[in-house]
């Protein structure tokens, strides 16, 4: 359902920095950098809502910091819809009235044993890598999708992080360097640059607002719509109805899903960017043409345009800031405001060279449980 919150302004730390703070240091720091940049003091936001794994004394630590004791604050504990639950309180907190102006902020950190070639390497038993593994054999024997076209996902995405200064990881690579790394270990047939590296941390930050308060601002994206739904194939883990319902429902009475160019989805194991487009804009029967066009130049990268869109009738730009393989994957709540955070930016023409041409929506897509393929999207948008 169309929303009249719009955000102002957000940012996101750069991930993959912030090892000597604390959760409460870096949701801090990019808490004043968007107030700030908003025009927003901490006294003039009614509401704060915070996404994470932030413990009891950092919550403290916030709430004198931010003076809230007379204020709305919600705490929402690290988990897999933790971001996404944050940011829709903060709208509905809008949309009452108990606000006019919000504050949504997460900071996580993403530790992770093992490492080969000193790229991290997954534990053997990781139940979401080995369903990955499971997810890209299907593509492979199902589908008839090769290893190569495959190897051009994460490809395109560190080449879009490549322009990304907030990224993680900002380094080219070609489609022999993913062949040729080794598989993880447990998941085979993915393979090490599949899958996103999980040493990671970081902070996000954006400042929302009601309508009519929006009109003091230069470029509010607005939050348009909202989906969510589940239910996946048990047979072939490729087919997803619930993403084309939870996209639908983000739409509704906005845009025709078809017509969307922009796309931000999870991406920390290459075959979910593979699952959302064959449910989304591509079918499955012709998902290994379109893999094989789109990376046509995969070993041969720096022939590309930076936003490297899918090779479709109406090209589709996937992950601009590079998804999780490249921008880092700090933690679920982090990586979706991320998301969020970038197509903000995208919205208001501010990426430079990783910049999508005429773009007016976007939609953020997060997928959260591979068994039941629980899948929630907002849908953004500039007036």
């Amino acid at each position: 359902m169309k929303s009249n919150v719009a955000i102002v302004y957000a940012e996101t730390t750069k991930i993959g920095e912030h090892w000597s703070m604390d959760h409460f240091d870096s949701a801090w720091e990019v808490g004043k950098n968007v107030l700030e940049k908003s025009g927003y003091h901490r006294d003039g936001v009614d509401s704060f809502h915070f996404a994470g794994g932030i413990s009891e004394y950092e919550k403290a630590k916030l709430k004198q910091m931010l003076r809230v004791t007379d204020k709305e604050i919600r705490f929402f504990e690290g988990g897999r819809e933790a971001g996404i639950t944050a940011l829709e309180y903060a709208v509905r907190s809008i949309e009452s009235g108990n606000s006019n102006v919000a504050f949504v902020g997460s900071s996580e950190r993403s530790l992770n044993t093992g490492s080969n070639n000193n790229q991290n390497l997954l534990r053997k038993g990781d139940e979401f890598y080995i369903e990955a593994g499971k997810m890209k054999m299907q593509f492979m024997h199902d589908l008839g999708v090769s290893e190569e076209s495959f190897a051009g996902i994460p490809v395109k995405a560190h080449f879009q992080g490549y322009f990304n200064p907030k990224a993680q990881y900002q380094m080219l690579i070609k489609r022999a360097t993913v062949l040729r790394s080794p598989f993880v270990e447990g998941a085979k047939p993915l393979r090490d640059f599949e899958k996103s590296f999980e040493n990671s941390c970081g902070a996000v930050g954006m400042a929302l607002c009601n309508e009519e308060e929006a009109k003091k601002h230069s470029t509010p994206v607005f939050i348009e719509g909202f989906g969510t739904s589940h239910g996946v194939d048990k047979e072939h883990s490729y087919i997803v109805p619930s993403i084309e319902t939870t996209i639908e429902k983000a739409c509704k009475n906005v845009i025709n899903p078809k017509e969307l160019s922009l796309l931000q989805t999870p991406d920390n194991a290459t075959p979910l960017e593979a699952i959302a487009l064959s449910n989304f804009r591509v079918s499955r029967n012709e998902i290994e043409e379109v893999l094989k066009n789109t990376f046509k130049n995969a070993d041969e990268p720096e022939k590309q345009t930076p936003s490297w869109s899918y090779a479709l009738d109406k090209p589709l730009f996937v992950n601009t800031d590079g998804g999780d393989k490249a921008a880092g994957h700090p933690g679920y709540p982090t990586s979706y405001l991320r998301r969020v955070v970038e197509t903000f930016t995208q919205l208001r023409g501010e990426a430079n060279k990783r910049q999508v041409p005429n773009v007016k929506h976007g939609l953020v897509l997060s997928i959260d449980d591979y068994r039941e393929m629980s899948t929630s999207a907002h849908l953004l948008g500039v007036r």
